[in-house]
């Protein structure tokens, strides 16, 4: 019988490494992931043998049935262990979760590693998004009827698309918004970085399902979401047939979004050397002009605005401008004033 320590819904227990079988569900494709041989046998060696174990953090596992168990948390781990030749691995061992709560769990354990790939960090979040929008819309078994099967994130998330088309969903108008679903999941970062972000997140389904094996970059699939509906799905599919055209496709969506270029004409543009630079490049360049950018540059500099001006309240301290003395007190209210009249400008006001 294997070895028990229980806290609270969690059991610290000593499994037969054979009980333990991986998921489909993993946000980290294995296509998308380059297994470093080095790596991988120099976390086997760290963790040392299974009489003298190292192994840190422990894998946590989904009990499933007496002698099976799920992987949620740490399948590098358990592979170590097999190289290592264990016969039980300590785990900890979580009873039959809620499949949503089981997703989260993935989620959050690989969105801090600098190593996930954007896809399947986009793939995983839409995910826990729709799932959201779900239970708002009363249909969160049913959803959770989709992640219990175990299928790749790509065709979990086709599937839960299908689900909430079915019931009505309008991506425009979600029930829950992505920045309430980014907020919950602790996913801290400025106005202009979210921004960026969504537009990954705003892929279409079969997009993404594409250009899975190509080797694109986060800015690339910026340059790509773009592009709305056909045309998106059109330029994935020539990217997915010519990889080389994953560099160059801020250039291709360039030219079709600003210049009206056909996808063959765009594509065309590029291949004949007419179009130049990378697509971090291009996003550097474009974004340069761009009213969305200056939008957000004036938001951020608001921002910092309200931190001066909060700095600037506790300087005067509660007696306020009329417990400075002279000339001082005249001198701040002059620099207040000019700073009114500057932001009344840039107000247009």
């Amino acid at each position: 019988m294997a070895a028990t320590s229980t806290t609270d819904d969690v059991q610290v227990r000593d499994l037969q490494i054979e009980w333990i079988r991986t998921t489909k569900r993993n946000p980290r494709s294995a296509k998308n992931h380059d297994h470093d041989d080095a790596e991988d046998a120099g976390l086997a060696a760290s963790i040392g043998s299974e009489d003298e174990s190292r192994m840190v953090q422990l894998p946590v596992v989904e009990q499933i049935g007496a002698k099976e168990f799920v992987l949620i948390i740490g399948e590098r781990r358990v592979n170590a262990a097999k190289a290592r030749h264990y016969k039980k691995i300590k785990c900890l061992v979580r009873q039959r979760l809620d499949p949503m709560a089981a997703h989260t769990m993935r989620l959050l354990e690989n969105l801090h590693r600098q190593d996930l790939h954007p896809l399947d960090e986009a793939v995983s979040l839409k995910i826990a998004w729709l799932c959201a929008n779900a239970e708002a819309m009363n249909v969160g078994g049913a959803a959770r009827e989709v992640l219990e099967k175990d299928k790749p994130p790509f065709d979990q998330l086709r599937d839960l698309l299908a689900l909430l088309e079915k019931n009505n969903f309008a991506p425009t108008k979600p029930a829950v918004s992505w920045d309430r679903v980014l907020d919950e999941l602790g996913v801290s970062m400025s106005a202009s970085e979210r921004k960026r972000k969504l537009r990954v997140l705003s892929l279409e389904a079969d997009t993404k399902k594409m250009i899975a094996d190509v080797d694109i970059t986060e800015a690339g699939l910026r340059a790509l979401g773009k592009l709305k509906g056909e045309a998106q799905i059109a330029v994935a599919q020539q990217i997915a047939e010519d990889p080389k055209l994953a560099s160059r496709v801020a250039s291709i969506s360039n030219l079709m979004s600003t210049r009206g270029f056909s996808v063959e004409e765009a594509i065309n543009q590029v291949k004949h050397g007419r179009a130049t630079g990378t697509a971090e490049e291009d996003e550097v360049k474009e974004e340069a002009s761009s009213s969305e950018d200056r939008a957000v540059k004036v938001m951020n500099a608001g921002d910092q605005m309200i931190v001066a001006l909060q700095e600037l309240k506790t300087a005067v301290g509660e007696g306020g401008l009329e417990a400075l003395p002279e000339p001082f007190n005249g001198l701040v209210r002059a620099a207040l004033k000019n700073l009114q009249d500057e932001i009344k400008q840039v107000a247009g006001a």
